[in-house]
């Protein structure tokens, strides 16, 4: 037992801890990938979905964002970047009611063609909108902060409190790669592997120079 944690040096427990950390944050996405995807057009016809589900296909129609997203790099000095776009969250139209969708900035432009075809066709009819958003993402349960503006939006659209506790938990579809996701989790089982490598390789080495030094003695 004592070669075993002797075995266990800086660089194979660093290892081991970027290994898990890289499969712990992209576990859910890894499991959702696997999944049946449901499409947008399933939305508007029932399916229901729930936090983990698997949610693929060209977005039918949209309402403008209720929230928008900003990263920046902070720096050793306390400074931090130019703020830039991440990324928008738009309304999707469900069979029961809504449900948040957060796309990456490349969309955006894309999502907005779509937003003033949905608009133009429900305010004044003719021809639904044709522009076609392809999105896959993982549905997880809305952040406190994101149902504090998605419920605002709700309101200001005429809806009542009671019609929007109706609707149920808020929920937004999360724009995910899952191939990347599925790499990620890949690289992180590669990477325990080579720390557990090095610690057996370790053990075997201390073990063979005390069973060395034991026949010395006898």
């Amino acid at each position: 037992m004592g070669n075993l944690f002797s075995a266990i040096n800086r660089l194979s427990l660093v290892l081991l801890v970027v290994g898990a950390t890289l499969i712990s944050v992209s576990y859910s996405a890894f499991i959702t990938s696997f999944r049946p995807p449901v499409s947008f057009e399933a939305l508007l016809e029932g399916q229901a979905v729930k936090p983990g589900s698997h949610v693929a296909g060209n977005v039918v129609s949209a309402f403008p964002p209720f929230a928008s997203q900003t990263t920046y790099t902070k720096y050793k000095n306390g400074s931090r970047s130019t703020e830039r776009a991440s990324g928008s969250f738009y309304v999707i139209p469900t069979d029961k009611g809504f449900i948040g969708l957060k796309t990456n900035e490349d969309q955006v432009v894309a999502m907005d063609q779509l937003v003033e075809e949905t608009l133009r066709y429900s305010e004044e009819g003719g021809t639904p909108p044709t522009k076609k958003v392809y999105i896959e993402g993982e549905v997880l349960p809305m952040e406190p902060k994101l149902v504090k503006y998605y419920k605002e939006y709700l309101k200001e659209s005429g809806f009542s409190a009671a019609e929007i506790k109706a609707m149920g938990e808020p929920l937004v579809i999360q724009y995910t790669v899952f191939r990347n996701v599925q790499l990620m989790v890949a690289g992180g089982i590669i990477v325990i592997l080579a720390g557990i490598g090095l610690i057996v390789r370790r053990y075997k080495q201390l073990s063979a120079e005390e069973s060395a030094g034991d026949n010395v003695v006898s």
